[in-house]
């Protein structure tokens, strides 16, 4: 499922997250209802409700009858960086180009409502997966030989597979046209999976 991240949207799960994270909230806390959570954070409604069966979905709150949504016992899993998410979105479409200066952290934390230290780690984060490069004293940039996507990899595999098939067919040999029939099923479902991440689904 793809998701509506607005900074407003993210804001708040930071938010809370992090709450969650510190001890704040603790394992059967109340959480605030969501047109409290809308005023004290200065977010809409839909917003805070977004967020809240997003942070359910994730298994960090829960809702129990006659008491209302609690945070749940258990493990908080690692928060997720909107910051990288969105540079990650943006390289993927085209719209940030290899050679591209990225915005600074200053910019992004002021775009994202966040500290400049979750800025900083979600370019750091984004250098490690070779999706940026650092240049000392001008900044970061997206790097011009992005890693290759491993459904981009499978989908490459596949038609690889099926052109050494379609040439098997002039030779002797049983089963060429069950193994061609398979090797086009699985060409073909690489195609589906690529095709939804171009789509952004």
């Amino acid at each position: 499922m793809t998701r509506h991240v607005t900074t407003q949207y993210a804001f708040l799960l930071d938010r809370i997250w992090a709450a969650i994270e510190d001890g704040q909230l603790e394992a059967g806390d109340p959480l605030p209802s969501k047109r409290e959570l809308a005023l004290r954070y200065n977010v809409g409604v839909e917003t805070a409700r977004r967020v809240v069966a997003e942070l359910r979905d994730l298994g960090l709150v829960e809702t129990r009858p006659g008491v209302g949504t609690v945070v749940a016992g258990g493990r908080s899993p690692g928060r997720p960086n909107p910051i990288a998410e969105d540079l990650t979105r943006r390289i993927d479409s085209g719209e940030l180009q290899p050679g591209d200066r990225v915005p600074s952290t200053r910019q992004l934390a002021d775009q994202w409502k966040m500290h400049r230290s979750q800025a900083e780690k979600a370019l750091h984060q984004l250098v490690a997966a070779g999706r940026l490069e650092s240049r000392i004293g001008s900044g970061f940039y997206v790097r011009a030989d992005q890693p290759i996507d491993p459904d981009i990899l499978e989908l490459l595999d596949a038609i690889s597979a099926y052109g050494a098939l379609v040439r098997q067919l002039t030779e002797p040999g049983p089963g060429p046209v069950e193994a061609l029939i398979g090797a086009e099923s699985r060409l073909l479902g690489a195609a589906c999976i690529v095709a939804k991440r171009l789509d952004g689904n």
